[in-house]
């Protein structure tokens, strides 16, 4: 028999009572749990990661700790302006123009006008929204984001300045308590497919490591897809950015703040942070300067086609490397993507405000802007990269918005990542 809505097993017996048969039911199992297998999670067509920055904001709940008036703030505040613009963060990647919240908790009018104008000057975007004001005491902290996420749809990024002040986490010493709370900000950032930066201190004390420093429970650090912590010396316009996260790569930049515009800035000509694997196949394809077919690839750097395949398409799709006909790669010329922003333009000359992003492993995962971004291009070391993916792509399963849901539309992208890896496979044993 099967199990009831419950989860359970039972088994119907006949008994008889009175000269009447009658039907009982034993339960003769245990509940049954939600459980999927290796080959069933294998199988499984999941969305596609979205990066707000590539290689270091991707959706999910974010923490960016620092001092007291270090200039975290003003580093939130210019990734919140380079995003809404669609320019480059840290003055060196190029990022997607989307919709950002900024409750910027701390701040009067007269000083975010004064700091939005040094930061991007006189122009606004009308898509950076600001509010002043938090959930009240008692009010939910979902159903008070959720408020707002419905009153901007399109809003992919979210920062709250400071944790403390939005939901008075900053003295729970429990974990317990900082964790439920915290984890109520990570569901909603899951749920909206966009990230949520929060702003938090650290403490006075010095630790080895820097994330040992962040004020509070560790339920905090716990919670949070994506930790940084960013160092100064009082004075002093050198700092670091120490970071880590379940899909961003472990590091530590170096950054130099600029007391004229307010800004954060990458020191040196730093590209856009990638794994060490996809490095080398970077490296590889500059090198030998031409279309490299995927076998010779592998040959090359002893790698095998499945895994090489994820990480070229990983490359291309950061607009490092492109890919003009099946089955051959080659590294996109430095200074090519100087134009990449002109694109397929609409009625009224502008770079279509509603193409998709695909996927973009510029950090790890895979990844997808979604369906509100409004271009396809990234940058490496100041260089664009052009992202628009022709139909006859094998991977355009991933170009799907973020909310497809058809059965029919899935079911044919199945179809096409089969091809992919059989052909990808192909090749590269032949």
């Amino acid at each position: 028999m099967p199990p009831d809505s419950g989860g359970n097993l039972f088994t119907e017996v006949n008994a008889v009572n009175l000269g009447k048969v009658t039907k009982i039911k034993f339960q003769t199992g245990r509940r049954i749990r939600d459980t999927v297998t290796d080959t069933e999670l294998l199988a499984k067509m999941l969305p596609a990661l979205i990066w707000i920055v590539a290689g270091l904001i991707p959706q999910g709940l974010m923490l960016l700790a620092g001092k007291v008036k270090i200039g975290k703030s003003l580093l939130a505040l210019g990734i919140a302006s380079a995003v809404a613009r669609g320019a480059k963060v840290f003055d060196t990647i190029q990022v997607q123009q989307l919709e950002v919240l900024y409750f910027a908790l701390e701040d009067t009018d007269r000083r975010l006008q004064s700091h939005i104008s040094k930061i991007q000057g006189n122009i606004g975007t009308g898509r950076l929204y600001f509010s002043m004001s938090g959930p009240k005491e008692g009010e939910s902290i979902t159903s008070f984001l959720e408020g707002h996420i419905a009153d901007h749809p399109g809003v992919k990024l979210i920062v709250i300045d400071t944790l403390g002040k939005f939901c008075g986490c900053q003295g729970i010493s429990s974990y317990k308590e900082s964790y439920s709370r915290l984890g109520e900000l990570k569901a909603v950032a899951d749920k909206y497919h966009l990230a949520i930066l929060i702003v938090h201190h650290t403490t006075k004390a010095k630790a080895k490591d820097a994330f040992d420093a962040i004020m509070g429970s560790t339920g905090i650090t716990g919670s949070a897809d994506t930790i940084a912590v960013l160092t100064r010396e009082r004075g002093q316009n050198e700092g670091a950015l120490t970071i880590t996260g379940r899909e961003v790569e472990d590091n530590v930049f170096a950054m130099r703040f600029e007391p004229e515009t307010l800004s954060w800035e990458l020191v040196g000509e730093a590209e856009v942070p990638m794994s060490d694997e996809r490095r080398e196949v970077l490296d590889l394809l500059r090198e030998e300067d031409k279309e490299m077919k995927l076998k010779d690839i592998a040959a090359a750097l002893g790698k095998k086609g499945p895994v090489l395949s994820k990480l070229l398409n990983g490359l291309k799709e950061c607009g490092l490397v492109e890919q003009q006909r099946h089955g051959f790669y080659k590294a996109v010329p430095v200074d090519s993507g100087e134009n990449a922003n002109d694109g397929e333009r609409g009625e009224n000359g502008e770079n279509g405000e509603n193409a998709v992003g695909g996927e973009n492993e510029c950090g790890g995962e895979d990844s997808d802007l979604g369906e509100s971004a409004d271009s396809g291009n990234f940058i490496e070391a100041g260089v664009l990269g052009n992202l628009q993916r022709e139909r006859s792509e094998i991977d355009t399963h991933a170009s799907l918005p973020m909310e497809a849901s058809d059965p029919h539309l899935i079911s044919g992208s199945v179809n096409m990542i089969s091809l992919e890896c059989a052909e990808g496979f192909f090749e590269f044993i032949n």
